[in-house]
């Protein structure tokens, strides 16, 4: 099994467009995938699951997972946002995940915003591959005043 724990840490976020935008959404929708290399976070140009979709995971084991336990988003001036471990099942083939990434579903990967990437560098090995937050589940921790929230 690879279980490996992330430290929800500022600095192990990409922030990219829409994260002021997620106190209004529901927590209905929210996905994750795994990237492989060469897939870089560049908050300028990748706006959307489609921007950065040609580094997913290619295996026939491996398919987007819906998260789980989602709480929040809470604050008024600050982000706090919550979810259950993400278990991706086994992933067969040695494929390395470089990121993890968290997006909103809205109809297709068009229109679906890129949230935050999450450096994991884990290779699947047929067991079942699991991440782990580190702490209460926080996810999405952003400590800074956005303007109209």
């Amino acid at each position: 099994m690879t279980c490996i724990d992330v430290n929800p840490d500022p600095e192990g976020y990409v922030y990219v467009a829409h994260i002021e935008e997620m106190w209004s959404w529901d927590n209905t929708n929210y996905r994750w995938m795994l990237l492989e290399s060469p897939f870089a976070p560049d908050g300028a140009t990748q706006e959307f699951v489609d921007d950065i979709s040609a580094n997913e995971f290619s295996d026939a084991s491996y398919s987007r997972v819906t998260a789980t336990g989602t709480g929040g988003p809470t604050g008024t001036t600050s982000l706090t946002w919550t979810a259950d471990d993400v278990a991706f099942g086994a992933l067969a083939g040695s494929e390395t995940a470089n990121y993890m990434v968290l997006f909103l579903q809205v109809t297709n990967d068009s229109d679906s915003p890129f949230l935050a990437a999450y450096r994991i560098d884990r290779t699947s090995d047929g067991s079942a591959f699991t991440i782990a937050w580190n702490g209460a589940g926080t996810v999405l921790g952003v400590q800074q005043v956005f303007a109209g929230v």
